[in-house]
């Protein structure tokens, strides 16, 4: 007769598939009791066999392995009571009904455990209960949070890359698979790499090397000897891979090295196709071309964007977007909206033909869903940006502008979102109460040890709005002007979105 042996992995899975819970669909009993103040943790849980180790047992079955009869397979989770009854009434519970009661049992616990894995303790994660393939898929989603926050500005990406990075190695990350965390580590020494945590990424990229080869360890690696200056060496790596992952990383290196306009030539040169190039290469080939002003480069890259890149690189919603805006901007202007709105929204040049208009409500579509991915992701400055691009396209929209108006009213009742808003509420037709915007710009300078872009920007609007005969001469003009450009100072804000990072 076999004997019972389950090793850990067996152990692991079963409980952790059993949700804490009786697989008997008419059962809700626990099988681990938390500790109290006077006892520890009790496991009441009784592992039945479906197939008895033994072929004379409840359902016993010839020709059947050690190792097959104590696999995860052949064993389900019951209370004490059910286990008693079903083995003790085996002929009322067959084999085949268990199998299918333990399917139904484990697959809706998965979808639980899948569903929650974002709000799972990691002290859960690390459990030796906690299974291998729900480690991975935690591992996955922390690493897909890390590279589609990267490229807003607000991000901070060294923090975030670092706490992964030792999750990874010795916290509760470690019970993944070697492949997935090799991968993820790829990831969080590359964005480490063009920072002040060299020696932290070359710790890590040492300790990734010892679980398992693989492609984004090999593109961390050329990103570090392009860090310390050997651009040919991390060049050679890249080309050896040749995949649009490492051809991506390439154009970044050169870019790093070289400059944009170098990165653009030397892909060109290179006969490299943007098709390909991964999501991120694509991204970063926009964003060389909207920055070097090569307007037309850049409205063909969005020929190749597809659905997954926008769900890979959320950013390039707010790219596209932009891209899309410029159609209908006169290119004498465009640099002037690539960060921001414009100040003098209702009066900067848009062209408002066929063509222009779609462009224009393309564009505001894609700022609708940049402000909500944005949101998702905790990237408040980028979302706020993001609709104010979106509310700056409706209210010039004749379609869209009541509604739009609307909407504008009511951010300037919101005290988040009023101050920055105000000069939208005074160009279209906003009645606002002007001492109270005064006495909150006073308030938040206050409130926030000195001048924000918010103030600056609603202090700058009343100004303008006063123009009495005494204010455009005398003395009292020049202390205007000097107040103008102190608030027009604090203008200076980071891009939302275009944030560099190889």
């Amino acid at each position: 007769m076999a004997k019972r042996y389950y090793s850990q992995k067996t152990l692991k899975v079963l409980f952790a598939l059993s949700g804490n819970q009786c697989a008997h669909p008419e059962c809700s009993n626990t099988l681990v009791e938390s500790a109290t103040e006077q006892s520890d943790a009790i496991t009441t849980a009784h592992i039945c066999h479906i197939y008895a180790v033994s072929e004379t047992g409840p359902r016993g079955k010839s020709g059947l392995t050690k190792e097959e009869l104590n696999s995860p397979e052949n064993l389900i989770l019951f209370c004490r009571h059910h286990h008693a009854v079903i083995d003790g009434q085996h002929e009322t519970y067959p084999a085949e009904l268990l199998k299918k009661w333990k399917q139904t049992h484990e697959d809706k616990m998965r979808k639980i455990l899948s569903k929650n894995l974002e709000h799972i303790q990691s002290d859960v994660l690390s459990h030796p209960y906690f299974p291998t393939e729900l480690v991975d898929q935690k591992i996955k989603e922390e690493t897909d949070r890390l590279r589609q926050s990267r490229c807003f500005a607000e991000f901070n990406c060294v923090g975030s890359s670092l706490i992964l990075a030792r999750r990874l190695i010795k916290g509760d990350l470690l019970g993944g698979t070697n492949a997935v965390r090799c991968e993820s580590l790829g990831w969080c020494i590359r964005f480490l790499s063009r920072t002040e945590e060299l020696d932290k990424a070359e710790e890590y990229l040492k300790l990734a090397k010892e679980l398992e080869p693989c492609q984004e360890i090999d593109i961390a690696d050329a990103f570090i000897s392009s860090q310390k200056g050997n651009k040919q060496a991390a060049l050679s790596t890249l080309a050896s891979l040749n995949s649009p992952l490492s051809r991506s990383a390439a154009i970044m290196i050169v870019a790093h090295h070289d400059g944009s306009q170098e990165a653009v030539d030397w892909f060109k040169s290179a006969d490299i196709d943007a098709s390909g190039l991964d999501p991120e290469g694509r991204r970063f080939l926009l964003g060389c071309q909207l920055e070097l002003a090569n307007w037309e480069a850049a409205q063909d890259c969005l020929d190749l964007l597809t659905d997954d890149d926008l769900h890979d690189v959320p950013v390039l919603h707010h790219m596209m977007a932009i891209t899309h805006l410029l159609k209908a901007v006169p290119n004498e202007l465009r640099a002037a909206v690539l960060n921001q709105p414009p100040f003098d929204a209702r009066n900067f040049p848009l062209a408002s033909d066929v063509v222009a208009l779609e462009a224009r409500r393309v564009a505001c579509a894609h700022f609708v869903d940049a402000s909500k991915i944005a949101r998702e992701l905790n990237l408040h400055r980028a979302a706020t940006i993001a609709d104010e691009y979106a509310l700056w396209l409706e209210l010039r929209d004749l379609d869209e502008f009541e509604g739009a108006k609307i909407r504008l009213a009511s951010k300037l009742r919101d005290s988040k979102s009023a101050l920055r808003l105000v000069h939208l509420g005074l160009e279209f037709g906003i009645k606002l109460d002007l001492p109270a915007v005064e006495r909150e710009i006073e308030r938040q300078v206050i409130l926030k040890g000195g001048i924000t872009y918010d103030t600056a920007l609603a202090r700058f609007s009343l100004l303008l709005t006063q123009n009495t005969p005494e204010d455009r001469g005398g003395s009292v003009s020049l202390n205007r002007l000097q107040a103008v450009d102190k608030w027009l100072s604090a203008l200076v804000m980071p891009p939302p979105g275009l944030a560099w990072a190889g």
